[in-house]
C-alpha cells in the first residue's frame, strides 16, 4: 500500500508541476497577481525573530543540556524566518518589475503557485513531505512551542515533530540524567513506554526523569490503549497516531526487555538514506505477537528491503514459504516449507542436492603415482604442494 501511495503522490506531483505557468490561474486573476497574494499572505504569517542574547542572559550562566538545544533550535529557527522575510520581499519587487527576476526567485515564484516549499526555505527547514498550506501551519506551531520553552520553560509534554533535530534534545535528555545520577555516559540508552494519555492537555507535569512527547504516529499497525500493546490496523486506516510517549534515560545493562518490539521512529514516511539520515531513535512497544508479524507489517523496518516495493514482495515470500504459524506463536522456526514447490518432500529435496554434489566431486590425486613421476629431484615447490595435498586429504575435515 505504502508503495502505491508514493506512485500517486508523485503522479500527482508531476501533474501539477506540467499545469501551464502562464495567463489566468482559473480564479479570474493572472498568475502573477496569485502569486503576489500568497507572498503577501505568508508574510503577514511571519513572527519576528528570536532575540539570542535576552535569552542567553535569561537562562544565565548554568545552561542545562536541554537549553543549549532550545539555543541551537532558535538559532535555525531564525536563519529559515530571515531567508523567508527575505525572499519573499525580494520576489515582490521582481513582480512589480523593481528588479529583475532571478532564477532563484523564479523557482520561488513557482513553488508558491503549485502550493509547494520553495527550495531554498526547504534546506533550512526539517524534512518534510507536506504541502505549503499544512507545512505553514506546522512552521506556526513549531513558533508557539518555542515561544512557550522560552517564556515557561521545558514543556511538559515535548512536541518531538516541531524540532529542528529531534535526535538532540534526547541526547540532552540522556546527558542531562547521567549528570544528575553519575552514571557513565557511553553505558547509558534510552527507554520507552506508551502512557495512557491521549493528549497533551491531559498531562500536568513533568516525570522525575526523562519526558513525554508527541507527534508520533505508527505505520503498519495500531495502539490498544486499553491493553497496551500493538493490534493490527483498522481496515482502510494506514497511518494511527500514537499516545503520549514517555522517554526514560536508563543504564544500559539494567535494560532487560521481553515481548517487546524495537520499532524505528523516522522524520518522514520516507523513512531514511542508504547513510542512516532519518532515523531518530528506536522506541520500545509491548506486543503480545511474534516480532516477525510486525516486520512483515512494515512497522519494524530493516535488511536489504530497501522501499516499499521490496518490503511487499518479502511479505508475499515469506507467508508463501513460513506459513501462518509464525503470526501466532513464539516458537522457534527455520526458513523451510514442507513443501518446496516443486511436488517433493524435505527428504527428497536434500537428497537432490546431495545426489548432484556428489555428481560434481573430482577423483582424488594418486599421489604415489604423482610422486614417481617426479623423480627424486624435487623442488622446494613440488614439496609444498605435496605436503598441503596430504594434509589437505588426511583432515578430519577434508
Amino acid at each position: 500500500m505504502g508503495y502505491y501511495t508514493q506512485a500517486a503522490r508523485d503522479v500527482w506531483t508531476l501533474l501539477i508541476e506540467l499545469q501551464p505557468q502562464t495567463g489566468d490561474s482559473g480564479g479570474g486573476i493572472s498568475r502573477d497577481e496569485y502569486i503576489s497574494q500568497v507572498a503577501r499572505d505568508i508574510q503577514s504569517k511571519l513572527p519576528e525573530v528570536f532575540d539570542l542574547d535576552v535569552i542567553r542572559k535569561k537562562l544565565g550562566l548554568e545552561i542545562s543540556p536541554t537549553s543549549v538545544v532550545l539555543l541551537q533550535e532558535l538559532e535555525r529557527f531564525n536563519k529559515l524566518t530571515l531567508r523567508m522575510i527575505r525572499s519573499l520581499a525580494e520576489l515582490q519587487r521582481a513582480l512589480a518589475g523593481e528588479v529583475g527576476m532571478s532564477s532563484e526567485l523564479d523557482e520561488v515564484a513557482r513553488a508558491l503557485f503549485n502550493g509547494q516549499i520553495p527550495v531554498i526555505w526547504r534546506k533550512l527547514a526539517p524534512d518534510t513531505l507536506k504541502s505549503l498550506g499544512n507545512w505553514m501551519i506546522h512552521f506556526k506551531r513549531r513558533h508557539e512551542q518555542y515561544s512557550s520553552w522560552v517564556d515557561e520553560g521545558e514543556p511538559c509534554v515535548m512536541w518531538l515533530s516541531g524540532l529542528h533535530i529531534p535526535e538532540s534534545y534526547l541526547t540532552a535528555l540522556v546527558q542531562a540524567t547521567c549528570r544528575k545520577n553519575g552514571w557513565p555516559l557511553d553505558h547509558s540508552t534510552l527507554y520507552t513506554q506508551v502512557t495512557h494519555y491521549r493528549s497533551e492537555d491531559e498531562v500536568k507535569e513533568r516525570p522525575g526523569q526523562g519526558c513525554f512527547v508527541s507527534g508520533l504516529y505508527l505505520e503498519g499497525a495500531d495502539w490498544d490503549i486499553e491493553k497496551g500493546c500493538l493490534v493490527r490496523s483498522k481496515p482502510r486506516v494506514l497511518v494511527s497516531q500514537l499516545p503520549i510517549l514517555k522517554i526514560i534515560p536508563i543504564e544500559a545493562r539494567r535494560l532487560k526487555l521481553q515481548n517487546t518490539l524495537r520499532t524505528p521512529v523516522y522524520t518522514t514516511s520516507m523513512r531514511r538514506n542508504a547513510m542512516g539520515v532519518g532515523l531518530v531513535f528506536e522506541a520500545d512497544l509491548f506486543t503480545t505477537k511474534h516480532i516477525s508479524h510486525w516486520v512483515l507489517q512494515g512497522v519494524m523496518y530493516g535488511g536489504r528491503a530497501i522501499d516499499s516495493f521490496d518490503r511487499r514482495i518479502l511479505t508475499v515470500y515469506m507467508d508463501e514459504y513460513l506459513g501462518d504459524f509464525i503470526f501466532d506463536t513464539f516458537q522457534p522456526f527455520h526458513f523451510f516449507h514442507s513443501d518446496s514447490g516443486g511436488g517433493i518432500s524435505r527428504d527428497e529435496y536434500i537428497s537432490q542436492v546431495a545426489r548432484d554434489i556428489q555428481s560434481k566431486l573430482p577423483e582424488v590425486f594418486d599421489l604415489d603415482v604423482i610422486h614417481k613421476k617426479w623423480g627424486l629431484e624435487i623442488s622446494p615447490t613440488s614439496v609444498y604442494c605435496y605436503e598441503s595435498w596430504n594434509a589437505l586429504t588426511n583432515s578430519p575435515s577434508g
